[in-house]
């Protein structure tokens, strides 16, 4: 069976790599998500064999890079590819059973930027098998390495493989933004100072009150001061805003929270049941008209990790939406069982539009 993903490809992956009891093999020319890496730490600790090739750049191995030498420690097989020849591929094959192969390189800028895709095989064992050769035949030709090098910012510019700089600063800034925290973003500066995006991204951080992770805690309220509306025109949402939900056996449909033409400011909110039993729910924040969620544009992501183990469509979530003035949205999640919350906080310059006051109603 071949199933391809187009979005949420690390979510699929982590789900799918938990699995794994025995071996992993992963040749992905970039890695640098801490949440896939400290999984495969994790499986190390538990025993599992796994052997790994990236490309020896600054990527990988620069001041930001992931602690590949605590992967040699506990146990990990690493392997760079050649310069002379770069190893390109984005594969992985789990357990001899299950393998993912696509554009997908393992960072924040292929999860956040690119439009991206992985297929995964988990009953074609021909091409898996022909993966699995692959992948041994290119580490026959490749070094074991037994210290992870560290390659500093100086070296940058000789060891440049790729002409990376465009793809490591904006690897730094989603993962900063990812992370909340501003160093990311301080160390993309000295990387791409120019970039247009990345000074859009910037500036938007620089002026954002995020705090370093979502957490938990007992609800608050959010007491904005009113904003007068000057002038003779009126602030209204220029979309539809609300999230992924699944109705009638359908995951992908969007429902909307604050319709379009909504007078800004506002927070609107309505309640929802989750459909699965586990401890957690993603909320995925979409804007557009169209009822199939992915025919939107998706705005941004978080989970809510407290829910009460309880049977399918018995936790009840509350989703509140605030839009201000100055282009922040705060999306909230309330555990109904608990009264905890957790929310997350995005700028969009174009969730607003102005008409003229008395056109509209």
């Amino acid at each position: 069976m071949e199933t391809a993903y187009f979005r949420n490809i690390r979510k699929e992956l982590i789900e799918v790599l938990k699995t794994t009891d025995n071996r992993l093999r992963i040749a992905v020319a970039w890695f640098t998500n801490s949440d896939l890496f400290d999984l495969l730490l994790e499986k190390l600790s538990n025993g599992i064999q796994i052997e790994l090739v990236i490309i020896d750049d600054y990527i990988n191995n620069g001041d930001f890079g992931l602690n590949f030498q605590e992967f040699i420690e506990k146990g990990g097989k690493l392997y760079y590819g050649k310069e002379e020849n770069p190893m390109h591929h984005k594969f992985c094959v789990i357990d001899d059973r299950i393998l993912f192969t696509g554009s997908y390189n393992w960072t924040y800028y292929a999860e956040n930027k690119n439009f991206e895709n992985v297929v995964k095989f988990e009953e074609n064992q021909k091409i898996i098998d022909i993966y699995s050769m692959e992948f041994d035949l290119l580490i026959e030709s490749l070094e074991l390495v037994s210290e992870a090098n560290n390659i500093s910012f100086e070296e940058f510019e000789s060891r440049n493989i790729f002409s990376i700089k465009n793809y490591l600063g904006l690897d730094l800034v989603y993962h900063g933004k990812e992370v909340s925290k501003i160093e990311y973003l301080e160390k993309a500066k000295t990387i791409i100072p120019e970039n247009k995006v990345f000074l859009k991204e910037y500036k938007s951080f620089k002026s954002l009150p995020i705090v370093e992770q979502p957490e938990i805690r007992k609800t608050t309220t959010i007491n904005t001061p009113p904003i007068a509306v000057l002038g003779p025109k009126l602030k209204l949402t220029k979309n539809s805003i609300g999230i992924k939900v699944e109705i009638n056996g359908n995951k992908n449909r969007f429902a909307c929270i604050i319709p379009k033409g909504t007078k800004i400011p506002c927070e609107l909110s309505r309640n929802f049941i989750a459909t699965d039993d586990g401890t957690q729910l993603l909320i995925e924040t979409f804007k557009g008209e169209n009822e199939q969620v992915y025919n939107n544009i998706w705005l941004g992501k978080f989970l809510i990790y407290d829910l009460l183990q309880r049977p399918k469509r018995q936790a009840g979530i509350k989703v509140s939406i605030c839009i201000k003035e100055n282009c922040y949205m705060i999306v909230k999640a309330k555990n109904i069982d608990t009264g905890n919350e957790i929310e997350a906080i995005y700028h969009d310059s174009t969730l607003i539009e102005e008409k003229p006051a008395d056109n509209t109603q």
